[in-house]
């Protein structure tokens, strides 16, 4: 790890002072693609970079809001608790126990350095993130951030051409591109390589990368006690709405552009859990369940729907004028069992 790290100090010509690098990065995983909802990096697997600065923002703080504790304890949970959502209560919203949503994360505002493919180097501000807790940063766990990701910015997609044929119907994808959306921060997954933050990051630990140049982050759709914001807003009900109700992009986090638009960073996905045997049967033969009311939705619902995303603006009723994003549509059952292949509801 020595010899890696010792072999990179031709890296430092960005004004920042002298001395190895934090970190020794590669890319192991980049599947986003560029879209009119990603923004992406240039850094592709095989890449080798290093990390030159790294900052730690109290503005990033709000990314650990959908934890449960962090890695001191709780601190952040207990200053959410004091202070609520931008300043207002604490959340309400009750999240499923995996890991995307219980497993708290440590994240930096980094500049990085690679090959600039002609015998320079080319740098550029990113947000690292990775497991507080070392036996976390494992190469599935953030697969399973990347999903996330890339699921968002593929319905970020659609709805951005949504938006711009609501407006113009004889508008092609170039034009989009000019108008205000929203993009998703792809991150790409990254090894440590070598590390001088013995203690903190080691050799082989995994982490992401997302081209999030902002210095700060501000919710626009957790748990309806936000400030309504109309572009993230309507955005959310577009997913949950061309999903059936069975997806919801949630935990809309990020920064709103000088031109109207809005980057998001580490959107979570909240998928209906699927069918399985067992929900067959009650759907023909339902049995009563005790106390089913006090039980605490998980997944996508129309009750959550409605908490997170309290109201509809014009941009909604463009594409559902019936607000019907927090239903499950073609369902024949609890669950939201899909009928259309098993005829029992239709």
């Amino acid at each position: 790890m020595g010899g890696v790290m010792s072999s990179c100090s031709h890296y430092w010509d960005f004004s920042v002072q002298p001395g190895p690098p934090r970190l020794m990065l590669r890319v192991t995983h980049a599947p986003i693609q560029d879209s009119l909802g990603a923004k992406c990096c240039s850094l592709q697997p095989g890449e080798e970079l290093a990390v030159v600065k790294l900052e730690t923002l109290k503005e990033y703080d709000v990314l650990r809001w959908r934890y449960p504790t962090d890695v001191n304890g709780g601190v952040a949970g207990k200053q959410r608790k004091a202070e609520g959502v931008n300043g207002a209560r604490p959340s309400p919203m009750v999240w499923p126990p995996s890991y995307r949503f219980m497993v708290p994360r440590r994240s930096w505002r980094v500049t990085v350095v690679s090959s600039d493919g002609d015998g320079g180097m080319a740098g550029q501000t990113c947000v690292l993130q990775m497991a507080a807790s070392p036996h976390e940063r494992s190469v599935r766990n953030i697969e399973l951030d990347i999903l996330d990701a890339k699921d968002a910015s593929s319905y970020a997609h659609r709805f951005n051409l949504q938006q711009m044929h609501s407006s113009d119907p004889s508008a092609t994808a170039a034009d989009a591109a000019d108008m205000p959306g929203v993009r998703v921060a792809a991150p790409i997954g990254c090894e440590v390589l070598g590390s001088g933050l013995q203690g903190l990051i080691v050799a082989g630990d995994s982490c992401t990368l997302a081209p999030y140049v902002a210095s700060e982050v501000q919710k626009f759709v957790f748990d309806g006690s936000e400030e309504y914001c109309e572009l993230p807003q309507s955005f959310f009900h577009y997913a949950a709405f061309a999903s059936g109700g069975r997806e919801f992009v949630c935990d809309l986090q990020g920064v709103e552009e000088e031109d109207g638009s809005f980057t998001l960073i580490d959107p979570c996905v909240l998928r209906a859990a699927r069918p399985t045997v067992t929900d067959l049967i009650n759907t023909v033969m339902p049995k009563p369940v005790a106390n089913a009311s006090a039980e605490p939705k998980l997944g996508p619902s129309p009750e959550r729907f409605d908490a997170m995303h309290p109201k509809c603006g014009q941009m909604c009723k463009a594409f559902d004028p019936q607000r019907r994003g927090g239903q499950m549509r073609n369902a024949c059952g609890p669950g939201g069992i899909m009928s259309a292949a098993c005829g029992l509801g239709a």
